[in-house]
């Protein structure tokens, strides 16, 4: 496995002594250009041409990373995912990320890329297996759900494999605006009602707000359970009067860079054995939270208003993410915010980012209104037409329940609210 790592801080890079011949450490573009092909690249947002760099590099179909002093620096991230890496390590973190590509390193496929463990598969030793064994699935029907424990522990060698009986449903927008947020809350509370126990897990984690919108007000987020202020993750839950459970993303947005591949992972083996769908609402960026969760989700929803901008960049991504490939048959295109004149036909959308057509949420001015208040739109009269198309895909999800009207009605909701409890 040959490595590049480039950096202009020439002391820095004198930390990293492997002894490897095959790791190469330079602190110019013009030397990392000239040292021949590599599997793995380590780019720092410190060389001022490093864009250039980056894209000589995945051109060449090399495994490439970007190491920033800033890893909540938004702007490195979306000209990350545009170039087409992998993703963005924070530069004091460079050495324990490497030390775990080395030591899971594969032998490489056509194209220099290592082939990503299956849903079901995923531990760190899933790198390690030549024959990629199916992970033994721990939990069956029969299985007591709290077995499974719910402290962090960041030693743990080997996480446990993610449930794959259960609902695991990312909703992914390339955009900011596209009604991420809003389908996740709204399709969960739906689930609800036809009597599932729903979760959703807030991986925005540089600028979530599920909680926000709800108007709830969390006391821990998965941050606390890293760092050990709380030892069970269901004490980190924040409860909804409508049945749905949140897990917040961090208070402090610098601090999304704890949700790490591990802990995300962690955190979806936990909650997919304790609820039966679990939603998460991801960043517009390729980010480690939503990768694993993409590489893991029995249903990927990618959401997208009639826009041809955000169509043409939606399609960018698509394609980066059939480059990494994922599997394919589980994205799903969601038309978002469809007004009645149609600016663009959501069959057009669909053959042209050549998905599947999920469904069509139409642009309904109640849905602010309502969420303005705090209030899921789908429970309100006001919004009904979206309330309809929501009910429609919460439908293909569980299609055989029926709506558990004596765990949850409009009236008793509404009845909480009169009463001071929302």
């Amino acid at each position: 496995m040959r490595i590049l790592l480039c950096d202009p801080n020439n002391e820095y890079l004198q930390r990293f002594n492997t002894g490897r011949e095959d790791f190469v450490k330079v602190t110019t573009s013009k030397e990392a250009i000239g040292a021949g092909v590599f599997n793995l690249a380590v780019i720092s947002t410190e060389l001022p041409e490093w864009e250039g760099l980056a894209r000589h590099f995945v051109g060449q179909n090399t495994e490439t990373y970007i190491m920033s002093p800033n890893i909540t620096d938004i702007n490195v991230w979306k000209k990350t995912t545009e170039i087409g890496c992998k993703g963005v390590w924070a530069k004091e973190n460079v050495q324990n990320e490497l030390s775990i590509k080395i030591q899971g390193h594969i032998p490489q496929n056509a194209g220099g890329r290592s082939r990503r463990p299956l849903r079901g598969q995923l531990t760190r030793d899933s790198h390690n297996n030549e024959n990629h064994h199916v992970a033994e699935n721990v939990l069956t029907k029969n299985l007591p759900p709290r077995q499974q424990t719910a402290a962090y522990h960041p030693q743990s060698q080997k996480p446990p494999a993610i449930v794959v009986n259960r609902e695991l449903i990312c909703f992914f927008g390339v955009d900011g605006g596209v009604s991420k947020t809003t389908m996740s809350i709204n399709t969960g509370v739906g689930l609800i009602k036809k009597g599932q126990s729903v979760v959703i897990v807030d991986f925005d984690v540089f600028s979530g707000n599920v909680s926000t919108r709800l108007k709830v007000a969390p006391v821990t987020t998965m941050v606390d359970w890293i760092k050990g202020h709380n030892e069970d993750l269901s004490k980190c839950l924040v409860d909804h009067p409508s049945g749905l459970k949140i897990l917040p993303a961090p208070l402090n947005h610098e601090e999304g860079e704890l949700i790490t591949e591990e802990v995300a992972i962690k955190i979806l083996s936990i909650l997919t054995r304790r609820f039966d769908v679990v939603i998460v609402d991801t960043a517009p960026l390729l980010i480690a939270p939503t990768v694993i969760t993409m590489e893991n989700a029995t249903r990927i929803y990618v959401l997208c208003p009639p826009d041809a901008a955000t169509v043409a960049n939606t399609k960018k991504v698509i394609k980066r993410l059939d480059m990494i490939h994922f599997e394919r048959f589980k994205f799903k295109l969601l038309v978002t915010k469809m007004p009645k004149s149609k600016p663009l036909e959501a069959n057009h959308m669909a053959a042209t980012l050549e998905l599947e057509l999920a469904g069509i949420i139409p642009y309904d001015e109640g849905v602010q209104v309502e969420t303005n208040k705090g209030n899921p739109p789908i429970l309100s009269r006001r919004a009904k037409n979206f309330a309809r198309a929501v009910n429609i895909l919460c439908n293909t999800i569980a299609p055989n329940l029926q709506v558990a009207s004596e765990r949850f009605s409009l009236l008793n909701f509404f009845r909480r609210r009169k009463e001071g409890i929302i």
